[in-house]
């Protein structure tokens, strides 16, 4: 039995291009999956708007003992130091230090933010809820990241009059590495230059797929979970090289440092983002 062509969709792979339902190519100005890490941030910014963030601040006990002369440290229970004292700190923590930034988007109006808003808190999804309201998200607003892509031209009347495109016939035996070279060749002959992409969403930077994805699931477990990062380091599989899926014991332990980095990042993500920067993991 013959398999049946499915048509081309965005989120087979991670691509820039498809083919629509005219059989031309149509282009994105980013991948469909860099595209997905904006709505999921985006979606998580919204849903903390009347909040405020703490960047570079730190859990403490509101108070503790330290025993006289002895090296614990505050906020650490004394029944774990020598001399087997039973007494017990207050178990409290507040954050201390840092900066709080209140959260509220700004910018992104070309999007139906109050939409996006009203879906359910994406910690709360699970990921095949992601992706499908990500889907129809981006079913409604995927025009926004349209791009011009090259055309198939069969007939001298499918030729449009656009400045954006230069026009080229390719014998049909040339294989790809000469189709290339020679259209490169025309390029600097006939002097026709790269122009800049018109785009209405301009990210900041070039988009690391994994290393979002780390951030936005370190921030979920420490903001929906009470484990430590040595646990969510274990968790999530994170090293102290901040690579995932290790299974060394020691090196688990060690992604704390990792754990915390990512949480402090995810944070600046959300506070750039809030001002219409994308993907900005700095302090802004």
């Amino acid at each position: 039995m013959s398999k049946v062509a499915t048509k081309s969709r965005y989120n087979r792979k991670r691509t820039k291009s498809r083919v629509g339902s005219d059989n031309q190519l149509e282009g994105l100005t980013h991948h469909y999956r860099d595209i997905q890490w904006f709505w999921q941030f985006l979606k998580l910014a919204l849903d903390y708007e009347g909040k405020s963030l703490n960047v570079g601040g730190r859990l403490v006990w509101e108070k503790g003992h330290l025993r006289k002369g002895s090296k614990v440290r505050i906020g650490r229970s004394l029944s774990k130091g020598a001399g087997g004292t039973t007494q017990q700190l207050m178990s409290k923590r507040v954050m201390s230090g840092g900066k709080n930034y209140s959260i509220k988007v700004t910018g992104w109006k070309q999007f139906d933010l109050k939409e996006l808003k009203e879906l359910k808190p994406i910690l709360q999804m699970t990921k095949s809820e992601i992706f499908k309201s990500y889907d129809n998200w981006f079913k409604k607003n995927g025009h926004i990241f349209q791009s011009k892509a090259v055309r198939y031209v069969p007939e001298k009347q499918d030729l449009i009059n656009d400045s954006d495109y230069f026009t080229v016939q390719i014998p049909r035996h040339l294989e790809k590495y000469n189709i290339e070279k020679q259209i490169e060749k025309i390029r600097q002959v006939h002097k026709v230059y790269r122009v800049p992409l018109k785009q209405s969403i301009n990210f900041k930077k070039g988009i690391v797929g994994k290393n979002l994805q780390r951030m936005f699931e370190v921030f979920k477990l420490k903001e929906t979970t009470d484990k430590t990062s040595v646990e969510i380091a274990r968790d999530l599989k994170i090293s102290s090289s901040g690579k995932m899926y290790l299974s060394d014991t020691n090196q688990q332990e060690k992604g704390l440092r990792v754990v915390q980095d990512n949480y402090e990042r995810a944070k600046y993500i959300i506070v750039n983002l809030c001002r219409g920067d994308f993907p900005i993991s700095s302090k802004p």
